[in-house]
């Protein structure tokens, strides 16, 4: 609700935009207790994967006959969707995103590029994916990754500001300010 006072000033709106651990984080990772009863075929297909840094156009087959495997690869995907909770396409396509947001967040490259990069047709490939995948375009994610970095930035040198004065204030928040302009 935006209240207006006799002068036309509309008030501030606040709304929370939700957890920054998107973009602080490591996205999409497969988190895997390491224990002995991994199968240690799926330890190499997991370990190819990820070595493929995001990249795709592997198949299956010849990558069961070059890491030594021993098995088909029908029964690789099970054998893999088994211990690793997730199907082999999956996460493929999960570490290949993640690649995507990582060089999104760190680099200045651009959509074409990165897509060029991580084997896509077209940009519009990566970002339909993107999209599907974050609920945010590549553009949107970069540009909300570095809002939320400049903004913890602000807020870690704001709380160093604050221990040195001795001040104690209510935890930090990420908000989003929305003013309205014109008439009611």
């Amino acid at each position: 609700m935006v209240r207006v006072d006799l002068m036309g000033y509309h008030r501030p709106e606040i709304q929370k935009m939700g957890s920054i651990r998107v973009f602080l984080k490591p996205t999409f990772t497969v988190e895997q207790e390491t224990s002995i009863s991994m199968d240690w075929r799926v330890q190499r297909l997991k370990d190819f994967i990820d070595g493929q840094d995001g990249k795709m156009g592997w198949v299956l087959r010849q990558v069961c006959q070059q890491l030594d495997l021993g098995i088909t690869p029908g029964y690789a995907g099970k054998l893999f969707a088994h211990y690793m909770d997730v199907g082999l396409r999956e996460y493929a396509m999960q570490q290949r995103f993640g690649k995507a947001a990582e060089r999104l967040k760190s680099t200045s490259c651009s959509i074409k590029e990165i897509a060029a990069d991580l084997g896509y047709h077209s940009p519009r490939d990566l970002s339909r994916g993107f999209k599907k995948a974050f609920h945010l375009s590549p553009i949107e994610y970069r540009r909300a990754y570095h809002v939320v970095k400049g903004m913890s930035s602000a807020m870690v040198k704001n709380d160093a500001r604050a221990e040195n004065h001795d001040r104690k204030g209510p935890p930090s928040t990420y908000f989003s300010l929305h003013t309205t302009v014109g008439k009611r």
